[in-house]
């Protein structure tokens, strides 16, 4: 069932049946299990962001992947070494924020 995304008209019927027994209770949710069925739909909201993100990372390093396969070694070495420029100074920068930051607490 779940390798092809289908689901048995059966199973989908009993599902309807509880979803449609649940709405008919007259029973009230408790406080605890109104922030429970918050917090699982802000899980499954993140889970969908998350995933989708995942799947644009995914495509980016394929077209990156495929650019620069087309690339001379020439190109791929200055691309390395601005890669690696790039690395030092933003650890620089990091570096001198990080110690303003502790300047600013300690005074």
């Amino acid at each position: 069932m779940y390798e092809t995304g289908c689901e048995s008209p059966q199973s989908k019927a009993s599902e309807l049946e509880a979803g449609a027994e649940f709405l008919q209770s007259s029973t009230a949710l408790s406080t605890q299990q109104e922030k429970r069925l918050k917090q699982m739909g802000a899980t499954v909201r993140n889970a969908s962001s998350f995933l989708e993100k995942l799947k644009l990372n995914d495509e980016k390093e394929k077209v990156a992947r495929n650019i620069m396969g087309k690339m001379s070694i020439e190109q791929l070495s200055d691309l390395v070494s601005f890669y690696h420029m790039m690395g030092k100074i933003s650890s620089e920068v990091l570096e001198k924020k990080l110690q303003e930051l502790v300047s600013e607490v300690a005074l």
